[in-house]
């Protein structure tokens, strides 16, 4: 009988058995997937179903690239974090940005 693997454990062995660069254009080809179904649900051709389906394999695929540049390139997840907080940070300036507009906007209206 088979001890119950983590999914961690399930990720780094796709990654051992399928090769890091096949798994890397996996994760591209589920990209691309995503950009469909997003773009189906968008015009009214899909559904959310289809668009979280391809969010869960993406997230998947997202996993095993982090822990592939790691491995290879030495990019802990430190450092992707870093750079999401700093996305995040630039979009909430941006966002200010574009409040503070529309109240200007509105008050000038009044």
């Amino acid at each position: 009988m088979a001890l119950a693997k983590t999914e961690k454990d399930v990720l780094l062995e796709a990654i051992t058995v399928y090769g890091a660069e096949s798994q890397i254009v996996k994760a591209i080809e589920e990209l691309a997937e995503l950009i469909k179904a997003l773009a189906e649900f968008q015009i009214g051709k899909g559904d959310a179903e289809a668009v979280a389906e391809e969010i869960a394999d993406v997230r998947i695929m997202l996993e095993q690239v982090e822990w592939i540049l790691r491995e290879s390139r030495g990019i802990s997840p430190d450092v992707i974090e870093e750079y999401r907080r700093l996305k995040i940070a630039r979009l909430q300036r941006r966002l200010a940005g574009r409040i503070e507009i529309i109240q200007k906007g509105q008050t000038d209206v009044e």
